[in-house]
């Protein structure tokens, strides 16, 4: 019913027209909508900003290049260290002479991590009784980020 209304007014007059669209917008409680030439109504552009938020903590950029720059892999000659990002701390045994930590990645593969060892974009910078160390280097700044040990039946780490 306000379609009509505002069919009819906007072959009069735009100014009416204009007044005329938005008391149709405000009655209805959809999307705004416009009237086309032909009568039809048509969604009209939403303007909320929407922030999204990603976290590039030990992950590679996502827009840069698969095809530029240097990979360590298998490839190479080498095993690539493990991606801190997907990382969970299983466990860390402590010795009388020697520490280290027992983590898994997303892909289900397990690896044993020493103090120095290397972890994509850093390395092993310490561990505790119920975590681990990182200091990870992003963009020229480095960062020491704890990993906490997960404990049986939590999904993952809280601080990430």
């Amino acid at each position: 019913m306000p379609t009509a209304a505002i069919t009819s007014l906007k072959l009069g007059s735009t100014k009416a027209a204009a007044s005329a669209e938005g008391v149709a917008q405000k009655a209805s409680k959809g999307p705004p909508q416009t009237v086309a030439k032909s009568g039809a109504a048509v969604a009209a552009p939403l303007e909320d900003h929407v922030t999204y938020q990603y976290n590039a903590l030990g992950r590679r950029d996502p827009f840069q290049s698969l095809l530029e720059g240097e990979y360590v892999g298998a490839d190479l000659g080498g095993q690539a260290p493990p991606d801190l990002g997907g990382l969970k701390l299983v466990g860390v045994v402590w010795g009388s002479t020697d520490q280290f930590a027992m983590v898994e990645d997303v892909r289900g593969d397990s690896y044993i991590l020493r103090r120095g060892d290397r972890v994509m974009n850093g390395y092993v910078e310490g561990l505790k009784r119920d975590a681990m160390i990182v200091n990870i280097t992003v963009d020229g700044q480095s960062q020491s980020v704890t990993i906490p040990i997960t404990r049986k039946g939590d999904k993952s780490n809280a601080n990430r």
